[in-house]
């Protein structure tokens, strides 16, 4: 069986899910990990890892008869470079956001991404959105192709709407500038429905000012900041929930998303997704089919769109039904391992 060996600068950030459930399911190749650093393995159990090293590397490819080189992240990308020449191997790279925008601004990674995209035979990107940025950044479109990020939705319990005592508003993500939450937040506080609750699962170095926020809005005995959780339970934090909120800006360093994962895990449940014209959003929510979508930073648009669904039990089944059925026809998990199987099978050596 041919092998994939996957570069991955830190195998894995705990938000990373998504890489390990395509690694763990590709079935018609052998897989291998080369990182840099290995942590949080307990959380993400795969063999065999390699840890890089420039003496060990031939051995490491030639014992696992590798075949082709699948980066995740450009920067991975750009680490792989000299083994992918030196050892004339494919080298395909997937972008996810933060290597697509905020990164270009740095002159050093902007001119090895630039090496990248002649070197590689394949970029991958989350979104159309995301493949017009890097045509922008000199990729040509021949290297590129849109792959969306695959969600296994047997795994999503589907929440009843009505079956809670109070409307529960679920926040996911890394407390930085891109997830929006200060505007999540500012929005919760002007709801009509002054009994919801509303959840923020995640952590970060914006947690402190968005809790000193909450305290002065005088809406801390209504929001819960749970902190990182595994993934198991933040998919039963889903299925508790009535309302997925997700207000992503571009931030000011010019950060922004790809796709968010935590969207497609929302619809999978049945949720109804509140987000804004943001990245490549607009390609998996529908507005006014499964949920809703809003400029960045409009606090009032958000604000009128919980309203919305708060006061509309059946709106909130009909959007969260809608939602899981995109997920199933146009994201699943299954789809994306086939689709990339497809890929290695055409190019690996």
């Amino acid at each position: 069986m041919k092998t994939v060996a996957y570069f991955i600068d830190k195998y894995l950030q705990l938000s990373e899910t998504f890489i390990y459930n395509e690694i763990i399911n590709i079935e018609s190749f052998h897989s291998i990990v080369i990182t840099k650093k290995i942590i949080n393995r307990d959380v993400f159990p795969f063999e065999p890892i390699f840890v890089y090293n420039k003496r060990d590397i031939d051995k490491v490819l030639h014992e696992n008869n590798v075949g082709l080189i699948h980066a995740h992240f450009g920067w991975s990308g750009v680490s792989a470079i000299p083994t992918a020449v030196k050892y004339s191997l494919p080298l395909i790279v997937t972008f996810y956001g933060i290597d697509a925008s905020r990164m270009m601004h740095y002159f050093f990674y902007r001119r090895n991404i630039k090496r990248l995209f002649r070197t590689s035979q394949l970029i991958l990107t989350m979104s159309r959105d995301m493949r017009q940025d890097l045509i922008k950044k000199g990729c040509i479109k021949e290297k590129l192709k849109v792959h969306y990020v695959g969600i296994n939705s047997t795994q999503f319990k589907i929440k009843k709407q009505g079956s809670g005592d109070i409307l529960r508003i679920l926040m996911c993500g890394r407390f930085v500038e891109k997830k929006g939450f200060e505007y999540g937040v500012r929005a919760f506080k002007q709801m009509k429905n002054k009994s919801a609750g509303l959840v923020i699962i995640g952590d970060g170095k914006l947690r402190p000012y968005i809790e000193q926020l909450i305290n002065s809005l005088g809406i801390s005995s209504n929001v819960s900041i749970m902190g990182f959780l595994k993934h198991e339970d933040v998919r039963e934090m889903m299925s508790k929930s009535d309302i997925f909120l997700a207000p992503h800006i571009i931030a000011k360093n010019g950060d922004k998303e790809g796709m968010p994962t935590t969207i497609k895990e929302a619809m999978a449940a049945g949720l109804p997704v509140i987000s804004t014209y943001h990245a490549g959003i607009p390609e998996i929510v529908k507005h006014g089919k499964s949920g809703f979508l809003v400029n960045e930073c409009d606090i009032e648009g958000l604000t009128n769109s919980l309203n919305k669904l708060a006061e509309d039990q059946n709106l909130r089944e009909e959007m969260g039904i809608n939602g899981r059925k995109i997920i199933e026809e146009r994201f699943s998990l299954k789809r994306e391992i086939r689709e990339i199987e497809e890929v290695y099978e055409k190019y690996i050596k």
